[in-house]
């Protein structure tokens, strides 16, 4: 039986919200230090990465300045426990130049679905 993909763009959006929460206001500085912060974080990438691939791929054809194939890698690197492959800096980018567009194309995806039901 396969599951609404819908499903996991709500779990995708809570990830991204959650990590969001456990960075607050913390500079790359300061989030690199808490580390348990720092692992609910790297937990939440995981987790979210392996969510998207569920998601249709005519959604991925649609939303191709997205880096899924990335995210894909990343995901990965994060559950093969590559630890010595993940870089703070890279880190840091996809939370804060990542995050925010896959989460408007979450939304826009949630939003479209929403009106049709």
């Amino acid at each position: 039986m396969t599951r609404n993909p819908l499903i996991y763009v709500d779990y995708i959006i809570s990830a991204m919200e959650d990590i969001n929460r456990y960075i607050g206001d913390s500079d790359a500085a300061t989030f690199f230090d808490e580390s348990m912060a720092y692992d609910a974080v790297i937990r939440k990438l995981e987790v979210m990465t392996d969510a998207t691939k569920n998601l249709p791929q005519s959604w991925k054809d649609r939303y191709q300045h997205i880096n899924w194939k990335g995210m894909t890698a990343f995901r990965n690197i994060l559950a093969h426990g590559y630890v010595d492959a993940i870089e703070d800096e890279v880190v840091w980018s996809i939370i804060k130049d990542h995050i925010p567009p896959l989460k408007l194309v979450m939304l826009e995806i949630l939003e479209e679905h929403n009106k049709r039901a």
